[in-house]
């Protein structure tokens, strides 16, 4: 899969731009989001999707992607226990 990369600050500074802001928590997840170990969970549609949200300053997709991690380590630990 060949994702693109994106800077956080460039992001960021769009979303300030824009009048949006983001908590120190959503900060954190958005830099895992970003980060080549967070996109090995999302698919180029879904990776799309969401830079696309972000553009039009929709910072709620950060919170949904905080769910979504949080569903992908409770997974990992469930798999652990299994095995």
């Amino acid at each position: 899969m060949g994702f693109l990369t994106f800077n956080v600050t460039d992001i960021i500074s769009s979303l300030f731009k824009m009048g949006a802001s983001i908590s120190e928590g959503q900060l954190i997840t958005l830099k895992w989001r970003l980060s080549p170990e967070g996109q090995k969970f999302y698919s180029q549609e879904q990776t799309n999707q969401f830079y696309e949200a972000l553009r039009k300053g929709d910072t709620s997709v950060i919170d949904i992607v905080r769910k979504e991690k949080l569903e992908i380590i409770e997974k990992l630990e469930q798999e652990l226990l299994l095995s």
